[in-house]
């Protein structure tokens, strides 16, 4: 799975296939996404797993490289298989652009991403650490 870093925080950007957005070796061309949403509210501004490529069992060691360009730049994603990350479960829920909703206790405050809350009282037994 590729991902995009966004730099737009307040427009959707489109980049038609072609020179600005091709995927090289060009068997996996054409599959690339061409609309990019703003930035995500988030703070790490990637929106994740934006597609996968699907290669050849016999793939190997090989790079797919994904690039996009504009205004004179051009920026490129590698991506290659590495056994250890290959997901078993491409479609689970886990894998969007939104953290899940997370709580410490039952009926407790819920929280999502990096930033959590502030607890107003301790979330442990006095005296555990």
């Amino acid at each position: 799975m590729l991902w995009v870093f966004q730099p737009q925080t307040d427009e959707a950007v489109d980049i038609a296939l072609g020179p600005n957005n091709f995927i090289e070796p060009k068997e996996f061309d054409g599959m690339q996404p061409t609309h990019f949403d703003r930035v995500p509210e988030a703070n790490y501004r990637r929106h994740f797993c934006v597609f996968t490529v699907t290669g050849p069992q016999n793939f190997g060691d090989r790079r797919v490289v994904w690039t996009l360009g504009g205004r004179g730049e051009a920026l490129s994603t590698p991506g290659k298989i590495i056994p250890p990350y290959v997901l078993d479960e491409p479609n689970a829920e886990a894998r969007g652009v939104i953290a899940p909703v997370l709580k410490i206790e039952a009926d407790g405050l819920e929280f999502r991403g990096r930033s959590g809350f502030t607890a107003q009282h301790a979330l442990w037994p006095q005296g555990m650490t």
